[in-house]
């Protein structure tokens, strides 16, 4: 492999988000319909003496600061540990997708990782690969296939859906604060986990008929711990519903919190639309970016 192999890492978003119940063993079972944004960042591998990770991008520096891609590092230890023979790779990073913000972008860049093996012919997707990847990072199997699913358990269990007929755009943003999931989902108290049933034949109705406001509504049961610890979270949704509902009229479709914070975005069907909103929380100092949802 003398030639640069390159993957995009999609941005991850969890369209709705309910945690179920505590496990024994300390984990949570959730369920969840994901999404990927057209906004990634972007992977290269090409076979080298030893391996070495080189990153750039706008997060290129607070990845370091918070110790390198350890994900990459994680998962290439567990497939040559697993029998795979993997060569010695030089990667190349560029960091785009901000750090601890509920995108994924941590587990997308490692699917990015598994992918490009997958086409190199180095791994095969399978359950063995999905399990490695779910023990290093939950939302990591879910990333290897960048397109709507449906999430159950603890992430493992997997549901590809067919993507709405029409095109949905979006403008992801952030207070530019970094939370800690496992502080997120200690201050889930069990009366706010999810009792109700969610079936996946229903969530592909809404899905494909583009129902937005019924799948935002279903909610993310960590968005109230979130900005419990983070009040920045709830000026940003609160801004985002204001500026569409008053500026945007019918393009603005809802807006949520992804994952477990602090990372936020709305949808809108228009670009147009998603530009203008994404300058306005520019505006207000937030980060913030205009993308739209992929296929697949």
């Amino acid at each position: 492999m003398t030639r640069w192999r390159y993957e995009y890492c999609p941005a991850k978003l969890n369209l709705f988000l309910q945690v179920t119940d505590r496990r024994e063993d300390g984990y949570h079972n959730l369920i969840s319909l994901v999404g990927f944004t057209r906004f990634a960042d972007r992977l290269g591998i090409c076979s080298a003496t030893e391996d070495s990770i080189t990153l750039s991008g706008a997060y290129a520096g607070a990845l370091e600061q918070a110790g390198g891609d350890s994900i990459i590092t994680q998962l290439l230890h567990k497939l040559r540990d697993a029998g795979y023979e993997i060569p010695p790779l030089n990667i190349t990073l560029e960091k785009h997708i901000p750090l601890g913000g509920g995108l994924g972008g941590g587990s997308a860049d490692g699917a990015g990782l598994l992918r490009a093996l997958i086409r190199l012919n180095m791994i095969e997707h399978t359950d063995e690969i999905n399990q490695i990847a779910s023990m290093i990072g939950a939302d990591l199997a879910v990333c290897i296939r960048p397109a709507f699913q449906m999430m159950r358990d603890t992430g493992a269990k997997l549901t590809p859906l067919m993507p709405p007929q029409d095109t949905v755009y979006c403008v992801l943003a952030n207070p530019q604060i970094h939370l800690s999931t496992p502080q997120i989902f200690a201050r889930l108290d069990t009366d706010s986990m999810f009792s109700g049933v969610l079936e996946t034949t229903t969530i592909q109705q809404m899905l494909s008929a583009g129902r937005w406001g019924e799948i935002l509504a279903i909610g993310n049961n960590l968005t109230a711990p979130a900005c419990g610890l983070a009040p920045e979270i709830d000026v940003l949704l609160s801004e985002m519903a204001q500026f569409g509902t008053e500026k945007l009229e019918a393009a603005y479709l809802g807006a949520a919190m992804s994952g477990s914070g602090a990372s936020c975005f709305a949808l809108l069907g228009t670009k147009q639309a998603a530009d203008q909103l994404a300058r306005h929380l520019g505006r207000l100092n937030f980060w913030s970016y205009s993308t739209e949802l992929i296929s697949g």
